[in-house]
């Protein structure tokens, strides 16, 4: 899950910067969606914290 060298960007010298996405959720209370339910998507099945 990486990202080829031409795609990163320096942010600051000697610094990369990674390319962005933005995730649009379209549910929340009345769907029962709880911010832990997205946490636990996101980072679970990719084995990343979720601190």
């Amino acid at each position: 899950m990486g990202h080829p060298l031409k795609e990163l960007t320096s942010a600051e010298p000697g610094h990369l910067k990674l390319p962005m996405a933005t995730l649009q959720i379209l549910g929340g209370r009345k769907d029962k969606i709880r911010p832990g339910d997205v946490l636990g998507a996101l980072t679970g099945e990719a084995g990343f914290k979720g601190e």
